[in-house]
């Protein structure tokens, strides 16, 4: 299910980027007609492409802390302290449990006040406006370029 979400995704950024219609629209074709042989040749052939590479890269997110920093954590980062009105970015923390959406991992938003030790941060989601109670081990402060 996923490869075909990455090969769908793929077969349309490279039409806009390549314009290599015939062969992604046989792809897509191939892919739809769940012929397993020609798939497994169509996985070998993508994996080394570079374009294929960085498409996937975009979609799968860390799920491992690298192994010399596993385990531990950073208690400055654990302590940090942010005033109304501060820039963050959510970056999750791997080694605790995160109280927030996976799709939030990299987004910006606005510190707006703090409830016991997490802050409430208002974050833009498309067009609306929504705001989540982070803990600050999960944040990282951006600096304004004025």
């Amino acid at each position: 299910m996923f490869l075909k979400k990455v090969l769908l995704m793929y077969v349309i950024n490279a039409e806009k980027k390549h314009g290599e219609k015939k062969c992604l629209i046989q792809l897509s074709k191939i892919w739809k007609k769940q012929e397993k042989t020609e798939i497994c040749v169509i996985q070998r052939i993508l994996a080394k492409d570079k374009f294929f590479k960085e498409t996937i890269s975009g979609l799968v997110m860390s799920k491992k802390k690298p192994i010399r920093t596993r385990g531990k954590l950073q208690l400055s980062k654990y302590f940090q302290e942010f005033v109304k009105g501060d820039n963050v970015a959510v970056v999750r923390e791997l080694a605790i449990p995160a109280s927030f959406p996976k799709r939030l991992q990299g987004r910006t938003g606005v510190i707006e006040s703090k409830r016991g030790k997490a802050y409430i941060i208002k974050i833009k989601d498309q067009n609306k406006e929504k705001r989540f109670l982070i803990e600050p081990i999960h944040l990282k402060k951006i600096k304004q370029i004025k």
